[in-house]
């Protein structure tokens, strides 16, 4: 079942695709962006005329001049994977309270607001409560190369608050099948904790 309404992206729209022999294969059936790949994403509308999900909204929807694109969903993309990787190395608790509270600010409306960037003078930021989780994950005592590399791609490139220069899907597809080739060549990669520095 899809929720309706401006916050769609719970756990009800990840699927869960396995069999006897087969671990597994997570899929996410709706982002709350509503039109996915669809003329909407591809011709850069007014985001203020678009369905979306309240916290995994990309800058566009609040900047002066912000156009939606496929580039959009890529941010939301990478605010889910940030949570999930939350929830691989901290727990639920982390991705229900201890986050959200932690990247908890003042809107540019006046309202407390979870979103994972900060508008300043009609500009987009990632929020610097972001950047230091992504931080804290990558020195967890369990955080892995392979941890380790996924959230640089999540902060550097997924999460970019330029919609121009954030990674298109293209590229982000050469990256994580780069991370998989590493992860089926070296179980160390995966399975082994990252040195601390």
């Amino acid at each position: 079942m899809h929720e309706t309404g401006p916050d769609k992206a719970g756990l009800g729209n990840f699927l869960w695709f396995h069999t006897s022999t087969f671990p597994g294969l997570i899929a996410l059936s709706d982002f709350g962006l509503g039109r996915l790949h669809t003329q909407v994403s591809r011709s850069k509308q007014d985001p203020k005329n678009i369905e979306r999900t309240a916290t995994y909204r990309s800058p566009e929807f609040d900047l002066p001049f912000g156009k939606v694109s496929p580039r959009s969903d890529i941010f939301s993309l990478g605010c889910v994977m940030l949570e999930y990787v939350t929830w691989f190395l901290m727990g639920l608790d982390a991705v229900e309270k201890v986050f959200p509270d932690a990247r908890s600010e003042r809107d540019i409306y006046g309202f407390d607001s979870d979103v994972f960037f900060s508008i300043k003078n009609e500009k987009a930021f990632l929020k610097p409560s972001v950047a230091k989780w992504i931080k804290e994950l990558q020195n967890h005592q369990n955080c892995s190369w392979y941890i380790w590399d996924l959230l640089e791609i999540i902060k550097d490139r997924m999460l970019d608050p330029n919609g121009e220069t954030r990674i298109p899907a293209n590229q982000l597809t050469k990256r994580m099948k780069a991370l998989q080739a590493v992860c089926l060549s070296e179980s160390e990669y995966y399975l082994g904790v990252r040195p601390k520095t």
